[in-house]
């Protein structure tokens, strides 16, 4: 795997660092990387807000910034450019809790060899193209604002990738609302879209910002959630059920199934949604 041109800002105030960057990235002849540096936040925001840069190296901890407030920072300043942060061995939470905040990958110092380096500004690139396209109004349901189907599976399968090989926990719940018929036909159809958007938001404001949620059917929700082990889903399912709960403006009913995908091999994303079997969550 070969970086075509592109050029990258590194965000790092330590010289070896950079220079270990550099050599990875700009040291074969043949490579058409151009790499910039900022030793601060604020010396690679004045240079973000000139454009121009395909990507961002942003080290976490800077001399006039520190932690997940330096991504925040960088994400307002650059929403449309990728981000991938360094951390020290010490930090690899961060890194995770990161990604979870938008960042598109972390790499921890010390541990980075060209390959991998390689790799991830590929998959960043690619992952945040493909997030970017996913707004398209094609790729959103009209209904409840959220990810339409078409838009679930193809975000969904790259993640599913990712996670299998990062060997990342992944978890997928489906969320299926019931006496939506009923509803129709006692108060028409706005009351019933209605009635599906405020679920979508008990949903979006339920989970983490970096899961990855869809309306997959006329009944029916997605959510994948990057990093979130198994044993998480009975608290998952726990604060859905309590949130839904609090809304009883229609007699709706909930049912709601997980799935994990299996270690080794590829898994095709309509397999783990119909690995999901359904059981009760809320009745009406």
């Amino acid at each position: 795997m070969e970086l075509g041109q592109m050029r990258l800002l590194a965000i790092e105030d330590n010289p070896g660092d950079l220079a270990l960057i550099r050599e990875m990235l700009c040291g074969d002849q043949t490579s058409r990387v151009t790499l910039e540096s900022a030793e601060s936040l604020v010396e690679g925001l004045q240079r973000l807000a000139d454009g121009g840069i395909d990507l961002v190296l942003l080290d976490l901890g800077l001399p006039d910034s520190s932690g997940l407030d330096t991504l925040t920072r960088a994400q307002a300043h650059a929403a449309d450019v990728p981000i991938i942060v360094l951390t020290g061995s010490d930090d690899e939470a961060v890194g995770a809790s990161a990604v979870c905040s938008g960042a598109q990958d972390y790499l921890v110092k010390g541990r980075v060899d060209r390959g991998l380096l390689v790799r991830s500004i590929c998959y960043a690139i690619a992952r945040h193209r493909l997030m970017t396209a996913s707004k398209d109004p094609l790729l959103t349901d009209l209904v409840t604002g959220l990810y339409n189907r078409r838009a679930f599976f193809t975000l969904a399968q790259r993640e599913l990738k990712l996670a299998l090989r990062r060997n990342e926990d992944l978890l997928l719940l489906v969320l299926r609302v019931g006496g939506l018929k009923n509803l129709f036909g006692a108060s028409g159809i706005l009351e019933s879209e209605r009635a599906l958007a405020n679920v979508a938001r008990i949903v979006r404001e339920t989970m983490r910002e970096s899961d990855l949620i869809a309306r997959t059917g006329v009944e029916d929700f997605a959510i994948l959630a990057v990093g979130a082990p198994p044993q998480t889903a009975e608290t998952l399912i726990a604060r859905l059920r309590r949130n839904l709960a609090a809304y009883s403006t229609h007699k709706l009913s909930f049912s709601i199934g997980t799935a994990t995908p299996s270690l080794g091999g590829d898994v095709a994303v309509d397999e783990l949604v119909a690995k999901a079997r359904m059981v009760p969550l809320l009745a009406s």
